[in-house]
């Protein structure tokens, strides 16, 4: 099941590429002559290149968050109905360790941020 579900995971966002990246071709083709000329031909590889690669991962990224937390919903739901006494015990020892998990690497998260920020 999991295979299957990358598998559509990865068509989708593929799809959502090839098609974004076709608008903005299309679109670059249909630009007026003066307006083309005065445009950067390597603005307008950025564009197709890195920023449609960017929002693909990013709508990528958030299937696989939706399917997680489905998948996560389901299981606490399922354990609930079996044994709530252990659903708290293994809720707070998660939530302990997200905790630490956001403590520890906030830092490091933040200067890559700003090392990215530097590059643009």
């Amino acid at each position: 099941m999991s295979c299957l579900n990358n598998y559509y995971q990865a068509k989708f966002a593929a799809e959502i590429n090839n098609r974004l990246s076709a608008f903005c071709l299309n679109s670059y083709m249909h630009m007026p002559y003066h307006e083309a000329m005065g445009t950067h031909s390597a603005f307008l590889s950025k564009h197709l290149l890195v920023d449609v690669a960017g929002v693909s991962s990013v709508i990528s990224a958030l299937l696989i968050l939706l399917t997680d937390t489905t998948i996560a919903i389901a299981l606490i739901s399922l354990m609930i109905m079996v044994d709530p006494k252990l659903v708290l015990m293994v809720v707070v020892m998660l939530s302990t360790l997200l905790w630490l998990t956001v403590k520890c690497t906030k830092n490091t998260i933040n200067n890559i941020a700003k090392e990215n920020e530097k590059c643009n």
